[in-house]
């Protein structure tokens, strides 16, 4: 991966979260209850050509857990981990895929 592609999957898909929800302050932190951050299952296991973007939902999912550490009991922090949706999106990614039916195979398999 570029490193332009992979610095842009990470100030997407973690750095933006970070600067965001990071509470800067005792006020903010004040203000702020409950945090519910959007990961992947991707983030959990590893897929084929999803280096960067497995990699910045991993560490979503480990900055979650440090906010909960840092800021709980006040601030209550939890992750989802959305496996792949069928949705028109998803069907354009898999027309562009190599052995799409292997890929889906490997989704069934590490989907509980």
């Amino acid at each position: 991966m570029h490193g332009g592609r992979l610095d842009l999957t990470i100030a997407t898909n973690l750095t933006a979260i970070f600067v965001r929800v990071v509470p800067r302050s005792a006020h903010a932190r004040r203000r702020l209850r409950s945090i519910v951050n959007t990961a992947s299952t991707l983030g959990l296991i590893g897929s084929e050509g999803y280096a960067a973007y497995g990699a910045a939902k991993a560490g979503l999912v480990a900055l979650t857990k440090q906010i909960a550490a840092e800021y709980g009991p006040v601030v209550r922090a939890n992750v989802i981990a959305p496996g792949s949706i069928d949705t028109p999106r998803f069907r354009k990614v898999l027309d562009n895929t190599p052995n799409a039916e292997q890929f889906i195979d490997m989704l069934m398999r590490n989907m509980p």
